[in-house]
């Protein structure tokens, strides 16, 4: 960034300068902004997914979604859900309620948790290493309050054991496309997984964040 007589409405006005005779100043300046795959933050989308199911989507090689026919295939989150070729029934995708322990809530308690975390996510961090609470069943209220078109963050857990607080080992970044609230199919959030998306609230933390195509704002490093 440069301020002078000719740019961004230079030169700088000095303050005590102008006591030895200066009264304005040409300046230029630089930084350096990057990104980086999260270690932990706050915000998250209240559900995990299944270490199996990532693998099985995602390309290490190429950092990046494995692709059908040149697309990332969409792919259905939710408890009566087992992703594509899992031999072991490993479930796609399952709500969590991050560090409230409560097993199973019901009632308008539930609604207001899941509006809540629907909308906000979590507002402790949580980081790589730490714990998220696993809620059994639908809970299909939690279906209302899904957004549209838009990219998230969802933890990653090595594996999805409802009523239990299970270690987070990842962050992944989710495209929802959209969520089925009714129906014979049951419900499910559909979306895919995407190459970069920066998720608002991340942080990377001691470094180590696995690129999963979710990254932290731009930070000033220099």
């Amino acid at each position: 960034v440069a301020i002078s007589a000719n740019q961004n409405n230079g030169p700088l006005p000095l303050f005590f300068a102008p006591i030895l005779g200066i009264a304005e100043s040409s300046i230029q300046t630089s930084a350096i902004a990057v990104i980086a795959p999260p270690s932990g933050g706050t915000g998250m989308f209240p559900f995990v997914i299944a270490a199996p199911m990532l693998d099985h989507y995602w390309d290490r090689d190429t950092n990046s979604p494995v692709l059908e026919n040149g697309v990332a295939p969409t792919i259905k989150l939710g408890y009566i859900y087992h992703f594509e070729d899992s031999e072991d029934g490993v479930l796609s995708g399952e709500w969590t309620t991050f560090q409230t322990e409560d097993g199973n809530p019901s009632g308008r308690f539930l609604w207001d948790l899941l509006e809540d975390l629907t909308t906000n996510g979590n507002d402790t961090a949580l980081s790589i290493g730490d714990n998220t609470y696993i809620q059994p069943g639908t809970k299909a209220h939690g279906f209302d309050f899904v957004p549209e078109d838009k990219d998230v963050g969802i933890f990653v857990v090595d594996n999805i054991e409802t009523n239990s607080s299970q270690p987070i080992v990842a962050i992944a970044a989710f495209h929802i496309d959209y969520a089925v609230k009714r129906g014979r199919d049951g419900k499910y959030i559909a979306g895919h997984f995407v190459n970069t998306a920066l998720i608002p609230g991340t942080t990377p933390g001691t470094g180590n964040g696995i690129a999963y195509g979710a990254y932290t704002p731009p930070m000033l490093v220099k």
